[in-house]
């Protein structure tokens, strides 16, 4: 049958009517192995390597094929076959159980783990049954005359048998109907002598196949494969995606720990963790996806917004969980439930950080835009001042240009993002307006003593002072740029000052000043230099928060990717102490060299971006305490994989290639 499975997938059988192929299509060498006999030909579960794809409703659907040994095959005590048909019940969203001729008590009561299973499993307020789809395909059917074949026909002997009385059966019947979300039942014909007495090593052409057996199966296979039809893999009504199967498969094999067998408890506890870990993990995606998605555009949020959100979110995560695990008991669930308060509240930390990260960016935007409107405002100012006959203005018509053009540059500046989410930042603007107004006041105020000085020599040094002044502020611009260390700029500025200084008595000498009215205008000079290095030094202090907030915020950034790296290696599973101390510096390592490549050139102020750099380094190292204590916790839920895996391989005396195919099937699922 599953032979026919596979051509039918092979050849587009949906949209294809001949997908059987003709009478002398070989049917026996399509990838599982079949033949006629007592003796079994698979051992434990097999899982066909191809990967089949579909859509169904617009998505796609993954269609894997698996084959179980026989059940009281002679190979395996019941117990054995116990676990083979539980795992592959764990694992199917269409399990089909193949009997011959009838379904008999004694297949009921096999079944009987399942109802106990279920029992176990469900709780008062659980929606949804464990299982999806048992269909019971009951080959070589005798009683065509009374019950005609096919799944129609199936489902009307399925109901009489579930609707049958005899003692403990009745618990079997009826928690089978609460195990599984649909059960029916397909009967098909005798295939023919030819199947049965061929060598199945030789070729089985479909020549040899009992037409009757071949409509039949042609309209089973594609009653269960036509895309509309399938049943995709769920727990608690919810698809697993591939990831979810792999954390599926591995927990179920978890079973299989140390060669016990199973109790139906135990089964219970397998599927309930893997669902509670899955539940766990979509948990923590949905909260973080609906926080990434604010952040997309960059916003950042106070405080209280933030908490207010991370109110809603979390208690819609918490739910989601909730909804998402109806399986296990209290004792489960209150474990997987701390771990994901655990994993919220650390994703709120991160969320905070990049918040904070977000606004000291946005504020260094800010400062550098008030720069710039600043610089907008000095250069309009005196395109304006310029276009007067004279080389000063009145100072009503000054304070009229100064409100003009503020107001021209406050509008621009209005318009922009930053400015409505710094309000505050508009005071900021004024202020540092202000102060250049202050500077173009006096500036006009010196070129007004120029004009009015009747005294040729006093109109020489009156011009020469502005000279002097104009030169000290060109010669700082050209290294102050950006902010410079302290000590640096007071040993430039003292220099260049004393430049100035020097250069302004040679003035007053070279012109015959007298003695007294050359101490008065050194010591007027003398306070026009002071007033400018004041001003440059507070510009330079404004520049230094500028900086500061920059590196911080790239430093914020860096912890941010630093925590993203390790989240995505340790989201689930953990590392030997040693690794993860290795993996910890690999990654700050490369953080910090890619983060010292984007530095600004700030050649005058390394002392700033060598602490900020030493800093970061210290925020990681304390960081590393934290990842050491998430290690610990995945420990908890992770720690006996590896002793999953070393036992799996003794498991295989008990259930054959079980656990080695579902290996490779996991190794699959990761391609």
């Amino acid at each position: 049958m599953l032979n026919f499975f596979l051509r039918y997938l092979r050849n587009q059988g949906s949209c294809n009517e001949q997908w059987m192929g003709t009478p002398d299509t070989i049917i026996n060498d399509s990838g599982f192995t079949s033949k006629g006999g007592r003796d079994p030909v698979t051992t434990g579960i097999v899982i066909h390597r191809e990967i089949f794809t579909t859509k169904k409703d617009g998505e796609e659907i993954v269609i894997l094929l698996m084959d179980t040994q026989g059940l009281f095959d002679g190979q395996m005590d019941s117990a054995k076959n116990c676990v083979v048909f539980a795992l592959s019940t764990l694992l199917s969203s269409v399990q089909i159980y193949n009997l011959s001729q009838q379904i008999q008590d004694s297949d009921l009561q096999y079944l009987e783990v399942f109802s106990e299973y279920a029992r176990a499993a469900r709780e008062p307020h659980c929606r949804h049954t464990p299982f999806q789809t048992l269909t019971f395909l009951i080959r070589d059917w005798p009683h065509s005359v009374e019950i005609d074949y096919g799944m129609r026909h199936g489902a009307k002997y399925l109901d009489e048998i579930l609707r049958k009385r005899s003692g403990k059966l009745d618990s079997v019947r009826s928690y089978l109907r609460k195990s599984f979300e649909t059960t029916n039942c397909c009967l098909l014909p005798y295939p023919g002598e030819k199947v049965a007495e061929t060598d199945h090593s030789l070729r089985l052409t479909l020549r040899h196949i009992d037409k009757k057996f071949l409509a039949h199966t042609k309209l089973f296979v594609h009653q269960i494969l036509k895309p509309e039809n399938l049943v995709v893999k769920c727990i608690n009504g919810n698809p697993l995606d591939t990831k979810g199967i792999m954390q599926y498969l591995e927990d179920s094999m978890k079973t299989l720990d140390g060669g016990n067998l199973p109790s139906p408890d135990r089964m219970v506890e397998t599927v309930a963790s893997a669902q509670n870990l899955v539940a766990h993990q979509r948990s923590v995606r949905k909260y973080r996806k609906r926080f990434n998605e604010m952040f997309i555009a960059g916003n950042f949020y106070d405080d209280a917004t933030l908490q207010d959100i991370h109110d809603q979110l979390h208690a819609v995560s918490l739910d989601y969980y909730t909804e998402l695990t109806r399986f296990g008991g209290e004792e489960i669930r209150s474990k997987y439930l701390n771990y994901l308060l655990i994993s919220l509240q650390r994703e709120y930390q991160e969320i905070t950080r990049l918040n904070v990260a977000l606004k000291i960016a946005s504020e260094s935007k800010s400062m550098r835009l008030i720069e710039r409107m600043a610089e907008e405002y000095e250069i309009s100012f005196k395109e304006h001042h310029k276009t007067s006959a004279k080389e000063y203005s009145e100072e009503k018509d000054l304070e009229s240009l100064h409100t003009k053009t503020f107001s021209m540059v406050l509008d621009k500046y209005k318009r922009e993002k930053l400015a409505a989410k710094f309000p505050e930042s508009v005071s900021q603007l004024e202020k540092r307006v202000e102060r250049s107004f202050q500077k173009l006041k006096r500036d006009n105020a010196e070129e007004r003593k120029v004009d009015e000085e009747k005294d040729a020599n006093r109109r020489i040094l009156r011009r020469k002072q502005m000279e002097l002044i104009l030169e000290f502020r060109k010669k700082i611009a050209q290294i102050a740029s950006e902010y410079i260390e302290e000590h640096k700029l007071k040993e430039f500025t003292d220099y260049e000052r004393k430049n100035a200084i020097d250069m302004h008595f040679m003035v007053l000498l070279e012109h015959n000043f007298p003695s007294d009215e050359t101490k008065l205008e050194c010591a007027n000079f003398c306070r026009r230099m002071n007033d400018e290095i004041e001003r440059l030094t507070q510009i330079n202090e404004e520049k230094k928060i500028q900086l500061s907030k920059t590196l911080e915020s790239q430093s914020n950034r860096i912890q941010l990717q630093y925590e993203e790296s390790i989240n995505s290696i340790l989201e689930d599973g953990y590392m030997d102490k040693k690794e993860l101390r290795k993996l910890h510096e690999e990654i700050v390592e490369e953080l910090m060299e890619n983060h010292k490549n984007q530095l600004p050139n700030h050649q005058i102020s390394q002392q700033l971006v060598k602490e900020h750099i030493e800093n970061t380094l210290g925020i990681l190292e304390n960081r590393f305490s934290d990842t050491k204590k998430l290690n610990e916790v995945n420990r908890t839920f992770f720690g006996r994989i590896f002793k999953i895996m070393k036992s799996t391989i003794n498991i295989i005396e008990v259930i054959g290639k079980a656990a080695l195919v579902l290996s490779s099937i996991a190794a699959l699922f990761v391609l």
